[in-house]
């Protein structure tokens, strides 16, 4: 499972029919989740 953010998370919600599994896949696949990690950000695990 990987980190994500939790604004990331809010805007996942809110932007869910916008999204398909190639977006969804690319997203957890960035470096965007690691560098908000490491900024101290919380986190949920999804």
């Amino acid at each position: 499972m990987k980190l994500l953010p939790i604004k990331f998370i809010d805007r996942f919600a809110t932007q869910a029919n916008g999204l398909n599994a190639n977006v969804l896949k690319g997203l957890h696949d960035s470096r965007i989740d690691l560098a908000e990690l490491q900024a101290g950000t919380e986190c949920f695990e999804v």
